[in-house]
């Protein structure tokens, strides 16, 4: 399957350092290899290998358009709370691992779902200081923007008795007034910012299987977000996130389409870098990540309207909107893709806005120029789908999502609302290009799950689905597009990298319910095998 746009399914396909230099029939493929009929390389006993992939499923490799991979290390590892179904459970979880941490490192669970909680809450700062006396403890939610501290993990960060909310976050606290230790969007960087930062050893240990991990579920190339100051969900230790990224990207056999938080200069500045940005080895500095809001699962997307479920709270900018004009002023004028995370609808229609106005400010010539993301466009506007086409924007989209907010998401948006999450199909039907992602950790980097819940939807609101090519699509060239790497990788074609993945069944001619049981046997990396079960 090479995603043509045609339909075409070749027989055969040839490659050779790394590139694709035929893609047809096996007597051509064979020929561009110089391999006679039997296989064996003409004239030489050092040439070509010949697979034979018996009906398996060849595919382009698959991109992860949006996912943070510095984020995924500080994960492994770590308590596992996806399983908790009341603060007992939590409390239990952490104390067996506090057990086995030495003395002065944090005890960090992760994962944590409230709504899942027979109490429906979150644990408190008095909850969590019966882990362990002295010892700091912090819970991270799912969504990786809500999180809770005990009280020495809250003393150590520095947030103690008044202290005011950030702009773009708050501190939760009791009927009383008193800091509960519950800290939300860039409070909870102030908080995560504390957390002491693994060893170098560790850190190169986690690095190794997070790579692996991705190469385990097919993805040859994905965009990494990586922060480098403190403007991001890690807080102050986030700034490291480049810095670590620059230690390891010289091992990194995958494409990595880096896109980096904070102010735009130091995203300039790494480009000029052969570092970080080596297109010759596959690694790019593509632009720079801003943050307008956040998420549905702690209530904090910034909605037009209350949350049906919390009449009291539509969320927050995370970002002034001055502030975010002028940086995306500097991204684009400096020729780097802006990536603008956007969730709750009134976000959504501020980043439409925001892009209109640069777009009347830098009128494009015949399509030069960056081509710019919104990433995740959870909830959109009637009208918004139509808005992306005309401003030639590409939806960075998240379906893992579906898999844990299906089961609440009627009840945190209301039936009208409902209609317009996660807007899939209308996105496409206006000519949007629409690219997948899992932003892992906050979602699993299985693709092939993702790609089975853009198709089923989960059950939430069908009429939006997608069918199985163009939802491999979105993984594929469209991920491409959206790293704009179309030219390099995202297809089978003469010319373009070897990224290439086998699967054990083709996932759009298979029941939809059964794509996400299909097994990854092979991914090749320009060439290179980075994963075998053959």
């Amino acid at each position: 399957m090479t995603v043509d746009p045609n339909g075409a399914r070749p027989e055969a396909v040839a490659t050779r350092s790394g590139r694709i230099v035929a893609v047809g029939s096996e007597p051509d493929c064979r020929g561009a290899l110089g391999l006679s009929e039997d296989g064996e390389p003409d004239g030489s006993t050092d040439g070509p290998v010949v697979v034979d992939l018996a009906g398996q499923a060849l595919l382009p490799g698959f991109i992860d358009g949006h996912l943070h991979p510095m984020a995924m290390c500080f994960y492994a590892g770590r308590p596992d709370l996806r399983t908790a179904r009341s603060v007992p459970d939590v409390l239990d979880a952490l104390a067996d691992h506090a057990r086995e941490t030495p003395p002065g490192d944090w005890v960090v669970g992760l994962q944590l779902t409230p709504s899942r909680l027979a109490e429906q809450r979150l644990p408190t700062a008095t909850d969590l200081d019966r882990v362990s006396v002295g010892q700091a403890v912090v819970v991270v939610c799912h969504d990786g923007r809500t999180s809770i501290g005990n009280t020495a993990a809250l003393g150590a960060a520095g947030i103690r008795g008044s202290r005011p909310d950030p702009p773009g976050g708050a501190f939760g606290r009791d009927d009383e007034g008193r800091l509960n230790g519950v800290c939300w969007e860039t409070a909870t960087r102030v908080l995560l910012g504390a957390v002491p930062l693994p060893d170098l050893d560790q850190l190169k240990a986690k690095v190794s299987h997070i790579f692996d991990r991705l190469a385990a579920h097919g993805i040859t190339s994905g965009t990494f977000v990586m922060q480098t100051d403190a403007e991001g969900p890690a807080g102050a230790a986030g700034a490291l996130e480049s810095v670590g990224m620059m230690i390891f990207v010289e091992e990194l056999a995958l494409g990595a389409h880096s896109l980096l938080g904070g102010d735009p200069a130091r995203a300039i500045d790494a480009r000029a870098s052969s570092t970080l940005h080596d297109p010759d080895r596959n690694h790019v500095v593509g632009g720079v990540k801003l943050y307008l809001d956040g998420t549905l699962d702690a209530r904090t997307a910034y909605l037009h309207q209350p949350y049906e479920d919390f009449p009291s709270r539509r969320g927050w900018l995370t970002v002034d909107r001055a502030v975010a004009a002028a940086r995306m002023e500097a991204v684009h004028t400096a020729g780097l893709q802006l990536c603008v995370q956007a969730v709750g609808d009134a976000a959504n229609a501020l980043a439409l806005e925001l892009f209109a106005e640069l777009a009347a400010r830098h009128p494009s010539t015949n399509g030069n120029g960056p081509r710019h993301r919104v990433t995740q466009a959870s909830l959109l506007d009637d009208g918004s789908a139509e808005r992306f086409a005309e401003l030639g924007l590409t939806a960075v989209v998240q379906p893992p999502a579906l898999r844990s907010q299906a089961p609440w998401l009627w009840r945190r948006l209301g039936p009208e609302r409902s209609t317009r999450a996660y807007p899939f199909r209308t996105l496409l039907d206006a000519g949007v290009v629409l690219a997948g992602s899992s932003n892992a950790p906050v979602e699993d980097t299985d693709v092939l799950a993702g790609i089975a819940a853009a198709v089923t939807r989960c059950g939430f609101e069908p009429d939006e689905a997608v069918s199985a090519a163009e939802a491999v699509a979105m993984y594929t060239h469209d991920g491409a597009v959206a790293q704009e790497r179309e030219h390099v990788t995202g297809r089978i074609a003469e010319g373009l990298h070897a990224d290439l993945v086998v699967l054990s069944d083709d996932p759009t001619a298979v029941p939809a319910d059964t794509i996400a049981d299909i097994a990854v046997l092979l991914t090749v990396a320009r060439g290179q095998v980075v994963h075998s079960r053959l």
